[in-house]
């Protein structure tokens, strides 16, 4: 049984969400703006790297992670970018297999409603695991990612799908084979 990842990357918080058979677990990575310029900036998105890299355990099979929002205009925009790419580059270099969902795809995924803010994907995904601890957004969209990750290995963990989450799953890039 191997580990299923799905990840929000964000400078300010992290998203994580790992499925391994039945068992679920939710963290968030955060850290704090600093001032200092560009040498204090690189030293906080390494610290995120290294955070977020610490929970990818060594049995996962898949990664499955937010790609970056091209229309955002808030934000840390450059300082995301770089986390995000050196966060591909090192997942890719322990030789996982990485799968990017645009962020319109992971709401259509997790509500039916592409368009869904982050609001209503947290709601959506504690109303779908009652049971688990989902403490913010970033956790919500982490989770919809690892269970689509889940759900291409075959192994289902959020139930069925309407249309649209139907018509979305199909609109990610999956891997050739399964892990």
């Amino acid at each position: 049984m191997r580990t299923v990842i799905g990840i929000d990357p964000s400078l300010r918080a992290t998203g994580l969400a790992a499925i391994r058979g039945t068992s679920f677990g939710l963290a968030t990575v955060k850290t704090r703006p600093v001032l200092g310029g560009p040498a204090a900036t690189a030293g906080r998105v390494h610290l995120a790297l290294e955070r977020i890299l610490a929970l990818v355990p060594e049995d996962t099979a898949l990664v499955v992670i937010e790609g970056p929002s091209y229309g955002s205009q808030h934000g840390a925009r450059f300082e995301r970018a770089g986390l995000y790419w050196m966060l591909l580059d090192q997942l890719r270099g322990r030789g996982l297999e990485v799968v990017i969902v645009a962020p319109r795809t992971r709401a259509k995924y997790a509500t039916g409603d592409g368009s869904a803010d982050k609001r209503t994907v947290l709601r959506t995904m504690r109303e779908r695991f009652p049971v688990l601890n989902v403490r913010d957004d970033n956790q919500a969209d982490a989770l919809a990612l690892a269970c689509a990750g889940s759900r291409w290995l075959g192994a289902a963990r959020d139930g069925g799908l309407d249309r649209a989450q139907t018509a979305a799953y199909r609109n990610i890039h999956w891997p050739e084979e399964a892990a």
